[in-house]
């Protein structure tokens, strides 16, 4: 059983709750593990800086942030779940040991909760005086009025308040806002930090199933990583799910030559009985990535939108006329990716 070298560190999770983790150090990095979290996503959620796994130029501006013991206010961006925005929100307010608030867009809509929680929260001293934090969660689900009373908030309390935002879509933030905050785009990743990045996913999966006590195979980390990339929130779940009997069992499936394209068509064409039978060989993750891709390219055509919003209603009607699909998961997450990730305004 591997040791930790501290126990029983206390900190406070982004929702206000008292916990506590232990460090471990193996593979020549330090991993924080909360052992109260029955989760992994949870238990391996990044609490310091060395936990995350972000682009050089990220995680050098974060660094000097907590060496100044200062930060700017944050946006950042990422289309996809699971890159670490939430995740640096949590590694920031824990480093800087800031007095913080947390809200979701999502779920507190409308100006009252800028008006009601924020601008209450801003205009007080912290007990030491440290900065405060506001992390505002899914900022592109917030109501239009929501996101410009961000800006009076940052203007009279820039001294004493940073926010950090996090969104999907960048389409309700207007070039003012923008201006205001250090924005930070996740979505790209520059090719001399692949490899660091590459080495740091996998030797992290295998500390974690070092930690866990879990037997594993080095083909079933490379095809754990080439099948999700940096989506390190699919990857700790796909780990914990596939643990049996103490040894992770990773169930492989044959990764389709069917293109994009292909798949684009038969949506097109409401050839939903070929749809279902092409998703049984189809990675995915990565048809997803794909196919998220493609639609940001068709929607570069206004034209094609109501098109999109055509097909996307065929479908889920499809679905809800119990089509016999034998993987209706899969058509039903590019349901999901679609109305979750592209906004359909000209």
């Amino acid at each position: 059983m591997i040791e930790p070298i501290e126990k029983n560190v206390e900190y406070t999770n982004l929702s206000k709750v008292r916990r506590r983790y232990d460090v471990y150090e193996l593979n020549g990095m330090k991993i924080t593990r909360s052992a109260n979290e029955p989760v992994w996503e949870e238990r391996y959620r990044p609490r310091k800086i060395y936990d995350l796994i972000m682009p050089s130029n990220v995680t050098n501006q974060l660094e000097e942030y907590i060496k100044q013991g200062d930060m700017k206010s944050l946006l950042l961006y990422s289309q996809k779940g699971g890159f670490g925005k939430t995740s640096i929100s949590q590694v920031m307010t824990h480093e800087l040991d800031s007095d913080f608030l947390t809200l979701s867009a999502n779920i507190e809509r409308g100006v009252a909760a800028i008006k009601d929680k924020v601008v209450p929260f801003s205009q007080t001293v912290s007990m030491y005086g440290d900065r405060k934090i506001v992390c505002i969660e899914e900022i592109g689900d917030a109501t239009p009025a929501q996101v410009d009373s961000l800006k009076s908030v940052l203007d009279r309390f820039a001294s004493n308040v940073s926010i950090i935002i996090t969104t999907n879509s960048m389409s309700n933030i207007s070039q003012p806002l923008r201006t205001r905050f250090n924005v930070v785009d996740l979505n790209i990743i520059p090719k001399e930090d692949i490899q660091q990045m590459t080495i740091k996913t996998i030797l992290r999966i295998k500390s974690i199933l070092q930690i866990e006590g879990v037997d594993y195979s080095d083909e079933d980390i490379k095809y754990l990583f080439s099948t999700y990339k940096f989506s390190f929130r699919e990857i700790v779940n796909k780990l914990q799910n596939s643990v049996i009997n103490g040894k992770l069992v990773i169930s492989k499936s044959e990764i389709s030559s069917t293109s994009t394209n292909e798949i684009l068509k038969l949506i097109n064409d409401k050839n939903f009985k070929r749809i279902a039978e092409l998703s049984m060989g189809v990675n995915h993750s990565e048809f997803l990535e794909h196919l998220n891709n493609d639609y940001l390219n068709l929607l570069q055509d206004a034209n094609n939108i109501p098109a999109l919003i055509m097909i996307m209603n065929t479908l889920q009607e499809s679905l809800t006329k119990n089509v016999a699909f034998p993987n209706i998961s899969f058509v039903k997450a590019c349901i999901d990716m679609i109305s979750q990730k592209i906004n359909f305004k000209v």
